[in-house]
């Protein structure tokens, strides 16, 4: 391959879509009427942050703001939930690279977030210059109340939880419709509605609606999903 040549390629392309997204992510003050969503910003493909676009959702009142009311919403301290992922360190579904220990076992580094003391199924087959994806060990059923206990500030193992000194780090972050589908998040989606703009724009439900709980420690990958997503902050 031409390095030069590829080079001059991606440099085009980033100056292209600088041109036509921009540099900057605009935030609105109010909801957007449906022609404006559709016009200015879906026909655009570019993102943008709004305000007070859920403030009439029962969620927003508080009743998801304290320990006993996000329990109470999940259904109780001993109903389950799935799609509890945990990592050594919040970044799931992220590229790391191989290296040997000092001992001879398998280290895992990526970035600046520290090293990974992980075990690879036939580790001598992976190549030390070839980045590896890996995934988050998924909890199954996990009870509501051990995993909110697993975000407390004062839980032991989460102390030093951002870089590699934490020992687990969880996140509910199941796909395919969880909120809908779930037995114990049925309570949950009774308390949100629609995002009125995206739902005149669109005139139908939405394929997926998903609830994601974390912290300050999980961390998503850069990534593209190939769908249209409106996300709510809560």
């Amino acid at each position: 391959m031409d390095t030069d040549a590829s080079s001059s390629s991606y440099d085009a392309l980033v100056r292209e879509n600088r041109e036509l997204i921009g540099r900057t992510v605009t935030r609105l003050e109010k909801p957007p009427t449906a022609l404006e969503f559709a016009r200015d910003w879906l026909a655009r493909n570019v993102p943008f942050v709004c305000a007070g676009a859920i403030e009439t959702w029962n969620a927003r009142d508080g009743r998801w703001d304290t320990r006993e009311g996000l329990e109470r919403a999940l259904g109780g301290a001993d109903a389950f939930v799935g799609g509890v992922n945990r990592t050594p360190n919040g970044r799931a579904d992220a590229v790391y690279y191989r290296r040997r220990g000092s001992s001879g076992g398998v280290m895992i580094g990526g970035d600046d977030h520290g090293d990974l003391d992980v075990e690879l199924v036939d580790a001598d087959r992976f190549d030390a210059s070839v980045p590896l994806f890996l995934e988050p060990e998924s909890s199954g059923e996990t009870r509501v109340g051990e995993f909110l206990d697993s975000l407390e500030p004062t839980n032991e193992r989460r102390v030093d939880k951002v870089g590699n000194g934490a020992s687990v780090v969880s996140y509910l972050s199941e796909q395919n419709d969880n909120l809908r589908t779930r037995p114990a998040l049925r309570g949950m989606f009774e308390d949100i509605g629609e995002v009125d703009f995206a739902a005149e724009t669109f005139a139908r439900e939405p394929d997926a609606v998903n609830l994601w709980i974390g912290d300050e420690a999980s961390t998503t990958s850069w990534h593209k999903d190939y769908y249209e997503n409106i996300y709510s902050v809560i």
